[in-house]
């Protein structure tokens, strides 16, 4: 790890704040992944049902937000950090950017004392690539959307939902954009926003309204986001390792799913008796996998999500998916 005034890096990115612009270098394959970021304020005054709705003129007024003190926070063997203030009107904003030792992911946790009205905040992204293709997840599937809008009714999507990631990439490189619940995105060709607060007076004038915490990543990786297993990725940001301390040494490992397009979405006790895993194929293939671990069996029943109707038994050495299928397998 290296940290300087305005810059942190590891062995395979470097981040950098100078002029005002946020930018990475992929130093592996010596490439800007983000050649300019920034937050952005704009004015969001939609029609009606300001709660819900963004309209698109929200863009002809807008304001590039000029970052202020830039110190380090951080810096040790495992992480460095350094902190980014910014000042709106009389909102102030606070941006804590980390890397870790040896990873791609740069996380960037964010502290928000919002008294704006009818504004909304966006963090902007352009990226070094083309942006040939953009992948949304969606809740147990992932759905492509246009960069380049060609029709009236792509026009109309200029904000659109994702749950966990995003991920704009060319067939040999591409950037993702992970959240841990800001869910709202724009993306045209080479560009990624994600809408951070909002601030509407109706239904509820307070929605968003003062002090917010929350953080989100970006994570460039060389091919497309299955070949940089980003569904995986995301998953380790919205649960980060819990450490328990013990007394035994060695390896041991709870479960193990041998194939890293296969995620377990859920563990838990079965409705009438046994341990339910739940899972769900995450690329959009045909594939099988291996489970393996705590489970002393070699064999489960597949239920439906209910757990009220039997498929039949599941060898746990070979249970295989079509493309973002979901299966309840119970263990007795």
């Amino acid at each position: 790890m290296a940290v300087g005034d305005y810059y942190v890096e590891n062995s395979v990115i470097r981040v950098i704040i100078e002029d005002g612009r946020f930018r990475v270098f992929d130093k592996e394959v010596g490439r800007w992944a983000v050649d300019d970021g920034y937050l952005m304020a704009c004015e969001d005054m939609p029609s009606r049902w300001d709660g819900w709705d963004i309209d698109a003129y929200y863009r002809r007024v807008c304001w590039r937000l000029k970052p202020g003190d830039v110190r380090v926070v951080e810096s040790g063997p495992l992480r460095g950090c350094f902190e980014v203030n910014y000042q709106f009107r009389r909102s102030s904003i606070k941006q804590r950017i980390c890397v870790n030792a040896f990873s791609r992911r740069i996380d960037i946790e964010n502290e928000v004392d919002w008294r704006e009205r009818l504004t909304l905040l966006k963090a902007v992204y352009k990226l070094g690539i083309f942006g040939h293709n953009a992948s949304f997840e969606i809740p147990y599937g992932v759905i492509d959307r246009p960069t380049r809008p060609s029709n009236s009714w792509e026009v109309a999507k200029f904000e659109v939902p994702a749950l966990r990631w995003v991920d704009v990439w060319d067939p040999d490189y591409g950037v993702a954009l992970i959240n841990d619940g800001r869910q709202g995105y724009f993306v045209e060709e080479n560009t990624i926003s994600i809408t951070l607060l909002r601030s509407p007076i109706y239904p509820n004038p307070f929605l968003d309204y003062g002090v917010n915490r929350f953080t989100y990543a970006i994570y460039p990786h060389q091919g497309d986001w299955r070949t940089a297993q980003v569904p995986r990725r995301a998953y380790e940001f919205n649960q980060p390792l819990t450490v328990v301390y013990g007394t035994k040494g060695g390896e041991a490992s709870f479960m193990e799913i041998t194939n890293p397009a296969v995620m377990l979405e859920t563990l838990k006790w079965g409705e009438d008796s046994g341990i339910v895993l739940r899972l769900y194929e995450t690329y959009g293939v045909n594939t099988c996998t291996q489970i393996r671990g705590f489970l002393n069996t070699k064999e489960g029943i597949e239920t439906d999500l209910l757990e009220l109707s039997e498929y039949g038994r599941v060898n746990l050495d070979s249970v295989c998916f079509r493309p973002y299928e979901i299966k309840t397998i119970l263990i007795k």
